[in-house]
């Protein structure tokens, strides 16, 4: 029951549901000025269509994820703490709590709104029709099941007529919101090229789809704008907050990096999180009265949620001006048995290195981590991931595969444990790299080989072959030293040489993120 519980916390995705909730309050403040227990059902029925929404989209993307998401936490499916028919049974309960409790919130109206929600589930991800993958209808469906069936359920809850003022306010949000669905396929190219996945982005570039999505933040602004005439300083902010979205767009279309581009589309959505708040907090001031006690919290939270965002705002500009273009990939090679891996668990336990592991369909050693150097598969699961990794190969009998390697986090070195004669074929994806070539003699090896309860002969046949091909790729050569700490301490000296001047950088761009937050 507690996996069941945790596995439908991480697939209701928080923040994402917050988001929703957001605009099911727009809708119910767009006809009512008090917020009931009626307003709690539909919530709770959004709450259990969204996690059907993720349970269906995960099934069905499970190729992609594997290139897209391999290393997040919010798909457990592509993690391995889920599987498909945990994902079914999930989804199952998530759609029968969502009908009744619609029901009970926004009576028949309700009920009908969350079944198309669900239609829609299955409608985007899921085959034959699977609009996901058709161009344009991506990012003119989302807006359906985040904006408009949340504000329609939430004004539901009060009433079943639909006032002409609420029907410009969610077509105005709608297409505000296609300028920000427009944007979420950046991150997921590579995986979306590789999968055969026909977003706008794989179809038509990165420009075009920046210019969709500055269409849809300047028509939705523009409709908003002129729903809050009356209101000069809301339309002023909304104003204010489509310029500055405008702005990052143009730096968008101009931008090649994938980390700086994750900073810039991130950027966008604090900047309409806070445009969402405005639009609430106006519904509640300017239609309808209010006592002096909920206005004040309404206001308040509006205001510490636009400083939090300002903050953050100035946070990601600071961050994305220190975002490095090229940065270099930490390769650790040697013999079996050499203290490659000893040497990249050290670093990693410390904080220096993020190790991203490759998948092999050997047993595990009782020494090892999973996650760290390898990732444990049966032959099943790595022949069902294998189209979404760079390469794959086969030694001694097992299979080992390589999945595609995210940009870097500031403050640590991205790094890979592999065979030498394995560095071409990593090359061909990441040009860009640095390689350690850890040795030790032959007598120490087949100690180490045989306190494994490994017979050494094998291992040891390669073992010249291994070191000389180690040397050839090598921009660095390491001795294991007598004990895991002077193996540690040789790599902590060659990190802070090989990767001096992006460990600089990093720091200067920490710093001054941390500036801001003492601000």
């Amino acid at each position: 029951m507690k996996r069941f519980s945790v596995l439908a916390l991480r697939m209701s995705r928080p923040r994402t549901v917050v988001l929703i909730w957001l605009f099911m309050c727009i809708g119910h403040g767009a006809v009512s000025g008090s917020y009931g227990p009626r307003l709690a059902l539909t919530a709770l029925a959004l709450a259990g269509w969204y996690v059907h929404a993720t349970c269906v989209n995960d099934r069905h993307g499970l190729d992609v994820d594997r290139i897209n998401l391999l290393h997040s936490s919010e798909r457990p499916l592509v993690q391995g703490a889920a599987t498909p028919r945990d994902l079914r049974v999930l989804g199952a309960v998530g759609a029968a709590c969502a009908l009744p409790a619609a029901t009970l919130g926004a009576g028949w109206a309700g009920l009908a709104i969350v079944t198309v929600l669900l239609a829609l589930d299955y409608l985007y991800s899921a085959p034959p029709v699977q609009l996901s993958h058709r161009g344009m209808a991506a990012p003119l469906l989302l807006p359906l099941g985040y904006v408009a069936g949340p504000a329609l359920l939430g004004a539901a809850s009060v009433t079943t007529a639909i006032p002409s003022r609420l029907v410009v306010l969610v077509v105005g949000l709608c297409l505000a919101f296609v300028g920000r669905s427009a944007l979420k396929d950046f991150r997921d190219l590579d995986g979306d090229r590789r999968c055969g996945k026909g977003t706008f982005l794989v179809r038509h570039g990165a420009r075009a789809t920046v210019v969709l999505s500055g269409v849809g933040w300047v028509s939705g602004a523009a409709t908003l704008a002129y729903l809050y005439r009356g209101l000069a300083v809301v339309a002023v902010l909304i104003a204010a907050f489509t310029i500055a979205i405008l702005a990052l767009l143009w730096r968008l279309a101009f931008e090649a990096r994938g980390e700086a581009q994750q900073v810039i589309i991130a950027l966008v959505g604090t900047i309409a999180n806070t445009a969402a708040l405005v639009v609430l907090g106006a519904l509640d001031t300017a239609w309808h009265p209010m006592h002096a006690g909920p206005r004040g919290l309404l206001l308040a939270s509006v205001a510490l949620f636009g400083v939090g965002a300002a903050r953050a705002n100035w946070g990601s500009y600071r961050l994305l001006a220190n975002v490095r273009p090229d940065v270099p990939i930490l390769v650790i090679v040697g013999p079996s048995a050499a203290g490659k891996s000893t040497l990249a668990n050290a670093l990693h336990a410390e904080g220096l290195v993020e190790l991203f592991p490759s998948w092999t369909t050997r047993p595990r050693r009782p020494e090892e981590t999973e996650g760290l150097e390898h990732r444990f598969v049966s032959e099943e699961e790595f022949a069902a991931a294998a189209a979404g990794m760079d390469e794959t190969v086969e030694y001694c009998g097992n299979r080992y595969g390589m999945p595609s390697i995210p940009p870097p986090q500031p403050g640590r070195v991205r790094a890979v444990v592999m065979r030498p004669d394995l560095v071409e074929l990593f090359a061909r994806h990441y040009p860009n790299y640095v390689v350690w070539s850890i040795e030790d003699s032959a007598a120490n090896l087949e100690a180490r080989l045989r306190r494994r309860g490994e017979d050494p002969d094998a291992r040891l046949a390669s073992y010249a072959h291994e070191m000389g091909a180690g040397r050839a790729v090598a921009d660095r050569v390491i001795a294991n030293g007598s004990t895991r700490d002077a193996l540690a301490e040789a790599g902590r000296r060659a990190l802070a040489v090989d990767f001096a001047p992006l460990r600089d950088h990093w720091h200067r761009a920490s710093a001054s993120a941390a500036e801001v937050r003492r601000r």
